[in-house]
């Protein structure tokens, strides 16, 4: 009973460490293919990209959900000059309390969260 036990040990270890191994590399392999096509095609996402945001934090993991969590997080917005004039762009904003952001998670490496589940909630 006790090698049977070694050795489901070791099988679960063995699988664990195959499947991280593997979603590590279709998640590389996932970026470097969106870099690769990294020009939008406003067709498909029926807007067109004008810059993107820069977060202190690098990867999902460790990025909080709720950014009140965090309130020294700070993130940036650049702005990108061939799509728009960046000063005339932001040109009195100092005026308003608030800015609403159009954004699309572009590098989410989750293929059914990106599908959606149609339920709701988690998918």
């Amino acid at each position: 009973l006790y090698r049977l036990c070694a050795a489901l040990r070791h099988e679960i270890a063995t699988q664990q460490s195959l499947r991280a191994a593997e979603r590590a590399g279709r998640t590389v392999a996932e970026r470097r293919l969106r870099r690769a096509a990294s020009v939008v095609d406003p067709a498909t996402c029926g807007y067109r990209p004008i810059g993107h945001i820069e977060s202190c934090f690098v990867e999902r993991r460790g990025t909080p959900r709720q950014g009140l969590l965090v309130p020294d997080a700070r993130a940036r917005l650049r702005l990108d000059p061939r799509a728009v004039q960046p000063a005339a762009a932001l040109e009195g904003l100092e005026g308003f309390s608030h800015v609403w952001l159009i954004f699309e998670f572009h590098e989410n490496t989750n293929a059914a969260k990106l599908r959606g589940s149609g339920g709701g909630g988690n998918g």
